[in-house]
This record gives structure tokens, sequence and C-alpha cells, in this order.
């Protein structure tokens, strides 16, 4: 089986398995993370029983790692279960896999949004900070690109009193019209306050841009490459501080050497079915 959430799915596994003995693996995630280990630690006994009776737990990101087992309520315990945690990420569309754009963009003045217009993507933050560095760098130009979610009136009411320097394209679907936008733009800034992995970052990165980050979540960690710069999501002068380094430096980012082979889903695939075999090849009854 393979749960792909701790508590809720893990529930269930950890259930089954002590029902028909059947082997799983579970799934960590942003919202066990943030939600479930934050604000219900009455079910630390729970989940210790989850994680005991797993057989490999699988993370989407090396911060999502790196954040459960720095977690109060698993770090007195985290040695237990390090041995079979791994990380593998999720993977992009082959649309961009087989269009990687190596070009060698020299300065930056498009800057690119891709995301809802909600409180956790902090697109309202993001403008702010933006408009900060623009009233000294006027080349600067912002494209947001999404619809709905409940800060998008203020999203355009916010970008419509600054035309010359803020464009609102709205939702765009996935596809080429979509790799075209970012083709144009020099710098992708997503600053979400919480993120599992954010295939959009790496959907940028394969078009050469440079990344604006949240520090501790989503993509941070997962390169050892230089790839952007991290911001704090509750901090305006942080997100322009970040912003401002990856512009000034920007020559120096390295996204066009990166390799992008483990964000093809066959690829991936291919791991979680010799991870599958592995443990079925050990589990009694299951040769």
């Amino acid at each position: 089986m393979h749960a792909t959430t701790l508590f809720s799915d893990g529930a269930l596994a950890y259930e089954l398995h002590r029902k028909y003995g059947k082997p799983y693996i579970v799934a960590v995630r942003n919202t066990d993370i943030n939600i479930f280990l934050k604000y219900k630690p009455h079910l630390v006994f729970l989940v210790r029983k989850i994680l005991d009776n797993a057989s490999r737990l699988v993370f989407i990101s090396q911060s999502n790692f790196d954040n459960f087992f720095a977690s109060p309520l698993v770090a007195p315990f985290a040695h237990h279960y390090r041995s079979k945690a791994l990380v593998i990420n999720n993977g992009i569309d082959r649309l961009w896999l087989d269009n990687i754009d190596t070009r060698k963009r020299t300065s930056a003045k498009e800057i690119l949004y891709i995301g809802r217009f909600d409180r956790n993507k902090n697109a309202l933050r993001l403008i702010r900070a933006f408009l900060e560095l623009n009233a000294s760098r006027p080349q600067l130009r912002l494209t947001l690109v999404g619809g709905a979610g409940p800060h998008e009136g203020k999203v355009r009411r916010l970008a419509a009193r600054h035309p010359a320097n803020i464009t609102c394209l709205g939702a765009v679907a996935p596809g080429p019209a979509l790799l075209a936008i970012c083709r144009n733009s020099d710098v992708f800034a997503m600053v979400s306050h919480h993120e599992t992995f954010g295939l959009v970052y790496i959907e940028a990165l394969s078009q050469g841009l440079p990344v604006l980050f949240t520090q501790g979540q989503g993509i941070d960690g997962t390169f050892h490459e230089r790839v952007g710069a991290a911001a704090r999501p509750s901090s305006v002068a942080d997100i322009r501080r970040a912003l401002e380094l990856i512009i000034d430096d920007y020559p120096a980012f390295e996204a066009r050497k990166l390799s992008f082979e483990r964000f093809d889903w066959a690829y991936i695939a291919a791991k979680y079915a010799g991870m599958y075999e592995t443990i079925l090849s050990c589990a009694p009854g299951f040769h």
C-alpha cells in the first residue's frame, strides 16, 4: 500500500497492515508537517505507530524531510526513522523537459509570478517588495499569471495602479503559451508561506530562470548548484533583499547547468517501482 499522506492515509494503511499484514509506505507532505504536527499534537502516539510499521517514508522535497525531523514532536525519536526515509521529488510535464532552454541571459528585467492569489502563495507581499525595488529600478517589470483565490481582487487593483510596471495576465492554461511566457521572463518569484515542493519552480528553472523561493520550504535544499535566493515569506523587506540579490548577481546563477532527469515522471516511476519490489521481496508471503 502507498499512503499519500502521513496522518489520514497513513492511519488507514496502518489499520489495513494490522489486519491483513500487507506492507505500506507513507508519503509525508506539507499538510502533515504544518497542520497535523503543529495543531494536533495529541496524535503523536498514532503517528509513531504509523511510522514504526511503515516500510519506507517518502518526502517530496528535502525541505519537508528537514522540517519533519526538526519538529519537536518527531525530533526526540527521529533516529528510529531516518534509515527508512528518502526524498523522491515530483516530476514535471514532458513539454518542459523536451524544451529546456539553455540560453545565457546577462541581466534581469522581467520578473514572473505564477500561482493562485491567496494568502499562502503570498502574491501581495511579492508585489509590495517589487514596488519598493522598482522605485529605484524603474526598468523592472512584474508579470502575474494566475486566477482565483480570495486575494485576486486586491492583486488586480494593486496591479492596475502601476500599469507601466505590473501586468496581470490572469489564468493561463498549462502548455506552450505558459512555456513562452517563462521564456520571455528573466526571474521567477514566488514566496509561499508553505510549499510541499512547487513544480512551477522546476518548470521555471528548465527555462533558464533563477528563482526566488521560500526559506525552509519547497525547493530549498533541493539543489547544490546556485539556482536562486530564499526569502522569509512574512517579510516584504526580506523578499525585496532576495530579489535584489538575484538581479545584482544575475550572471552567477546556474539554472542553465542543471540536470532535469530526476524530474522526469518515467524516472520517478522507476524509482517507486524499484522500491516496491525491494519491499515485497522482503515481506513474508509476498515473494
